[in-house]
C-alpha cells in the first residue's frame, strides 16, 4: 500500500494539486472583529472576541482567572524538557546523550532528534521524518494545555450544531487526537454518545484508562482507510493539522471522512495560523522560513484557505466559516501572554526542521526563536483562529468515480 496515495490522488481526480499555487500571503481580514459566515443549521450568538491589533481593550468582559483544567487532562504548569538517556520504559534508547539536532538515532516507529522525537515516514522514497512536528511527551503536554486555551479563548468545544444529537446519543470520531483531550473532555459532557480519536503516535495517555464511551487507537489516516463503516459518525473533529498533511493527503483524508459520516452529519475543522499579525519583522522572516520548509514537503501551513475548495471536492457543504481574532502578549491580559507561552512552545519545536531543513545554525535558531518569542510577549500581536463547519447531504447522489488501489477503496 505503500505507493497507494500517489494514484489514488492523482491531480486529475480533483481540481487542487501539489503544484497548484496556494493563496497569497497577504491577509484581507480585518482585525478586531469576528469574520465568517454561517449557513445552515443554529450557530451560538453571544462569543466575545477580542481584538488583535489597535489600541488597548478591557478585558473586563471576560473572566481573567485561569481556566479549570478538566482533572485526567492536568498537567504540569511547564512543560519539563525531554531528558537524555531515556530508558526504554520512558520513550526508547533513541533519545542519548549528545545525540545533535542534525543526527538521528531510530526508535522503532520514530527517530530521535537531538532531544525530540518525531514520526518516521516509511513510506518508499519519503523524506525520513515530519521534523515540523514533535511525537514525544513535551509536545503532548503542550497540546493538552493548548486545548484548554482553546476552550476558553473560544468559549466551547465545538461549533457545529449537535449538542441535541450528542444529549441524546451519538457517534463521535476525532482525527488526529493527540493525547486525547478534545475527545476525553467531550466524553464526560455527552456521555450518552461514542467517542472514538485517531492518531498516528501513541500519545493519549496509558495513565488514564478511557472513559466508558470513549476508545482511542493508533492510525494514520493518511496511510489506511478508516477502519469504520460507511455513514457510522454524526461528528468527525479535526484540529491543528496544518503540518501534518501534504495538499494530496488533505484531500484523501478528506475523501474518506465524508464516506464514515452519516447523511446530514457534521465536519468540522479548526486550525490556528502559523502567521502572526503584528509580530515584528523576526517574526515576518520566521514565517518564511517556515513556509519554505513546508513547501518542501509539499505542505501548505494555512491550507484552511483551501478548504473551501476541497470541501466541495468531495460533496460536502460549508455551513460555517469563522475567524476569531485572538490577542498575543502581555496587552491581552491572561489569554494574551497565555498564547504567546503556547506559541513559544511552538516555536522552539521546530529547532530541528529549522536546523536540518531551514538553513539556519542552532546558534542562529536559538538568537531567532528568542527574538520572536520576545515580540510575541511586547507587541500587540495577534493569531487567527480559523473554525470551518461542513455538512453531508441528507440524500447523496450516486457516487460518480469510484477509485480502488491495493485494496484501498475511495468514492469520490
Amino acid at each position: 500500500m505503500g505507493h497507494f496515495l500517489s494514484t489514488l490522488c492523482h491531480p486529475s481526480l480533483f481540481r487542487p494539486s501539489e503544484n497548484e499555487a496556494a493563496p497569497s500571503d497577504d491577509d484581507s481580514t480585518m482585525v478586531g472583529q469576528v469574520s465568517g459566515r454561517t449557513s445552515g443549521g443554529s450557530g451560538q450568538p453571544g462569543m466575545l472576541v477580542v481584538p488583535v491589533a489597535g489600541p488597548r481593550v478591557s478585558m473586563s468582559s471576560r473572566r481573567e482567572s485561569a481556566p479549570r483544567l478538566s482533572g485526567s487532562l492536568r498537567f504540569r504548569d511547564a512543560p519539563v524538557p525531554s531528558r537524555k538517556g531515556k530508558d526504554k520504559a520512558e520513550g526508547g534508547e533513541g533519545a542519548v546523550a549528545g545525540l545533535g539536532v542534525g543526527e538521528e538515532r531510530l526508535d522503532g516507529r520514530y527517530v530521535w532528534a537531538g532531544e525530540r522525537r518525531f514520526l518516521r515516514d516509511q513510506r518508499e522514497g519519503a523524506k525520513g521524518a515530519n521534523f515540523l512536528v514533535p511525537m514525544d511527551e513535551m509536545e503532548g503536554e503542550g497540546w493538552v494545555k493548548r486545548h484548554e486555551l482553546l476552550r476558553y479563548s473560544l468559549a466551547r468545544n465545538y461549533n457545529a450544531p449537535v449538542a441535541d444529537i450528542l444529549t441524546k446519543g451519538g457517534r463521535v470520531l476525532e482525527i488526529g487526537c493527540g493525547t486525547g483531550a478534545w475527545t476525553l473532555d467531550m466524553a464526560n459532557t455527552f456521555s450518552n454518545s461514542r467517542f472514538t480519536g485517531l492518531s498516528s503516535a501513541d500519545l493519549f495517555p496509558k495513565w488514564n484508562a478511557a472513559a466508558p464511551n470513549c476508545r482511542f487507537q493508533t492510525l494514520d489516516a493518511t496511510r489506511t482507510a478508516l477502519p469504520f463503516s460507511d455513514g457510522e459518525f454524526d461528528l468527525v473533529f479535526q484540529r491543528n493539522m496544518a503540518l501534518e498533511y501534504t495538499v494530496t493527503q488533505w484531500l484523501v483524508v478528506l475523501t474518506e471522512i465524508a464516506r464514515v459520516l452519516k447523511p446530514g452529519g457534521y465536519v468540522e475543522f479548526v486550525e490556528c495560523d502559523i502567521k502572526i499579525k503584528g509580530a515584528g519583522e523576526v517574526s515576518e522572516r520566521w514565517f518564511e522560513i517556515c513556509k519554505t520548509i513546508c513547501a518542501s514537503r509539499r505542505i501548505d501551513p494555512r491550507v484552511f484557505r483551501r478548504l473551501p475548495t476541497f470541501l466541495t471536492d468531495t460533496g460536502l457543504a460549508i455551513t460555517k466559516e469563522e475567524t476569531f481574532n485572538l490577542p498575543v502578549g502581555q496587552w491581552g491580559g491572561y489569554i494574551g501572554e497565555s498564547w504567546a507561552k503556547d506559541l513559544e512552545t511552538r516555536a522552539r519545536g521546530l529547532r530541528a526542521a529549522f536546523v536540518r531543513e531551514g538553513g539556519v545554525t542552532e546558534a542562529e535558531f536559538d538568537g531567532l526563536v528568542d527574538a520572536v518569542a520576545d515580540g510575541y510577549r511586547r507587541l500587540q500581536s495577534g493569531l487567527n483562529v480559523h473554525v470551518m463547519v461542513a455538512r453531508k447531504p441528507e440524500a447523496q447522489q450516486k457516487a460518480t468515480r469510484e477509485v480502488s488501489v491495493g485494496g484501498f477503496r475511495s468514492v469520490i
